[in-house]
């Protein structure tokens, strides 16, 4: 006989987060790895227009880049970081639109005062004062299921690049996070 109905919904569920504990595990072990890490000449448009178009049917995502924008960075780590930023912008978003409707992001790249600007924003509820003052800090999660790793390490991958990660923007009508490098 087999498990029942039950049991197979718990060990799907146990399998799901063995998966999301070796992600965690992979990311930190990455990131202890720090060391020199490769950067190459990336272009901007291209490169983030095929990022969004790993999410088409999650949220309308519209792309603002500022045109011939080219950057040096390492492109995986940097890809994390966005990909978390949309992540998170599609939580927020869908908890508040509902699942009736796709949420909004808006993905931004730009330079602001010599630097690159990479920004994502939301149409959710906005971030809550006693979280967003801690948003970047470890462990600091808005989701069950959330263990408070992600925007950390975004600030991480910032600084990696010599720059940093804040919350530019939070309240009705959503959150706006950028990082700058």
């Amino acid at each position: 006989p087999g498990l029942g109905a039950e049991a197979e919904e718990d060990v799907a569920r146990i399998r799901r987060n063995i998966g999301r504990c070796s992600r965690i595990i992979d990311i930190l072990l990455d990131f202890a790895r720090q060391g020199a890490h490769e950067t190459v000449s990336v272009e901007m448009q291209g490169w983030l227009a095929a990022l969004v178009a790993e999410h088409p049917e999650r949220a309308v995502i519209t792309l603002e880049v500022q045109p011939g924008m080219m950057l040096r960075c390492d492109p995986a780590r940097l890809q994390f970081a966005i990909r978390n930023l949309i992540e998170n912008a599609w939580q927020a978003a869908e908890a508040e639109v509902g699942r009736a409707q796709r949420p909004a992001i808006v993905l931004r790249a730009f330079r602001e005062a010599g630097r690159a600007i990479i920004e994502v924003e939301d149409n959710g509820a906005g971030l809550p004062p006693e979280i967003s003052a801690r948003a970047f800090d470890p462990l600091v999660t808005t989701k069950a299921a959330g263990v408070g790793l992600g925007l950390p390490l975004v600030r991480r991958v910032a600084q990696m690049h010599g720059g940093d990660a804040w919350i530019e923007r939070t309240g009705p009508g959503g959150t706006s996070m950028r990082l700058s490098i």
